[in-house]
């Protein structure tokens, strides 16, 4: 007779997530629904967003926060082998965070950036800020310290939409280039249009917008002649 395969504990579970769980993960371990709230009234389960708990205490790293923002957004699968990281979590770390995340910016109090795809899903959640694209496929989402995260290049990209959509609660224009910079530093790829932005001012980038709209010929920016370093630099025949 086949023995039943043994029910995953809950701390271990736990432990590889940074110390988060759903509450779908806490039925998988065997608990019901009343042993759960029990757990929760003990103090062995605290919660951290509906339908997701932090295990043992309350305080959560960084990267605890991040997953249990993305346990709470997407629809976990538990299906083994081969799958995509954004098919297997249904969400991802996005936008800022994503950017803090690959060490392209400095974290900041906020509500966690997170991306899913198709233009439906959850409510938006208190300590979350949801994106939705029907264009956000599985090649945008890696998988970073544990957490299914936009990939360098997708994060970028947010960005940009970001500072291009002038949304005040994500980055500025000066972070964007601040995080480009960051990831050729880091060696991490990204798409050569960014590296290319050698702005260092929003000044600077709203001149080289004045030169296209306008159809003047387009500089290039910051070049070192000699000792000194030129915000711009027309080159004269080709020299």
């Amino acid at each position: 007779m086949r023995e039943k395969p043994a029910k995953p504990d809950v701390q271990a579970v736990a432990a590889r997530q940074h110390g988060v769980v759903s509450t779908q993960q806490l039925r998988d371990c065997g608990l019901s629904d009343d042993g759960i709230l029990r757990r929760v009234r003990l103090g062995r389960l605290h919660r951290v967003h509906r339908g997701v708990y932090a295990a043992g205490h309350a305080a959560l790293s960084r990267e605890g926060r991040l997953l249990a923002a993305v346990l709470a957004s997407g629809r976990k699968t538990e299906k083994a082998g081969g799958m995509a990281v954004l098919d297997f979590w249904g969400a991802a770390i996005s936008h800022r965070s994503a950017a803090v995340h690959w060490s392209l910016l400095s974290d900041r109090e906020g509500p966690v950036d997170v991306t899913v795809p198709g233009d439906g899903g959850k409510e938006r959640r208190s300590g979350i800020r949801l994106y939705r694209f029907l264009t956000f496929t599985p090649a945008a989402v890696t998988l970073h310290n544990g957490i299914p995260v936009t990939t360098p290049a997708r994060t970028i990209v947010d960005l940009r939409r970001a500072v291009v959509g002038q949304a005040k609660t994500s980055v500025t224009g000066r972070e964007l280039r601040r995080a480009i910079r960051q990831a050729g530093v880091l060696g991490l790829p990204i798409d050569e249009e960014a590296r290319r932005d050698r702005t260092r001012s929003d000044l600077e980038r709203d001149f080289l917008g004045i030169c296209r709209r306008h159809r003047l010929p387009s500089p290039a920016v910051n070049v070192r002649v000699g000792p000194h370093l030129v915000d711009f630099l027309w080159r004269i025949g080709g020299s």
